[in-house]
């Protein structure tokens, strides 16, 4: 008779169909886990990202209207247009051809633009993306003119600023140059 090798004790070496199929699946399951956490990490990184740009340049833009009010801290030499969106600092309010600094928002991007005492462009910077931005004047109870700047970036991110003019009385509006 003749003896096979089940029948001479020797053992069978490998794997079977059902377990290569079984580590296969897990192999695909821990892979897809891998990728989509990779997926999710790459995605909020970019996210982030974004909304510190976004952040980074709102308050730089903040910190630019701000120190252009401080800067043009006396009487006539900032103006608020109609609409609430632009700025104007003149850089002698005395001087009818003196040159002047618009800040003003347009199609979601706040630019600001030098002129030229003759009214000619010199200078043209685009300062920041926002959604929106706006800027009122008033006058506190010490007859200072007082800037409510409010700008909206991002996803409803709002930044809001009140700055008030220590030097300058009561702001006489100073004719607005046409850019």
């Amino acid at each position: 008779m003749k003896t096979t090798p089940k029948a001479a004790g020797l053992k069978k070496k490998g794997f079977t169909l059902i377990e290569l199929v079984v580590a296969l699946a897990v192999s695909t399951i821990l892979g897809v886990v891998l990728v989509s956490t990779v997926q999710t990490g790459v995605t909020s990184y970019k996210n982030i990202d974004k909304d510190m740009m976004s952040e980074t340049q709102a308050r730089a833009a903040l910190s630019l209207v701000t120190v252009q009010i401080r800067q043009h801290d006396m009487t006539g030499a900032i103006s608020v247009s109609e609409d609430n969106r632009s700025l104007i600092f003149l850089d002698d309010p005395s001087n009818e051809t003196s040159t002047y600094t618009v800040v003003s928002f347009e199609v979601d991007k706040l630019y600001a633009r030098e002129y030229t005492g003759d009214g000619m462009l010199s200078a043209q910077t685009e300062v920041a993306l926002l959604t929106n931005f706006t800027v009122a004047q008033q006058t506190n109870a010490f007859n200072q003119p007082v800037f409510l700047i409010h700008m909206e970036y991002g996803e409803g991110r709002v930044l809001d600023q009140t700055v008030t003019q220590r030097s300058a009385g009561v702001a006489t509006p100073s004719p607005v140059p046409s850019p």
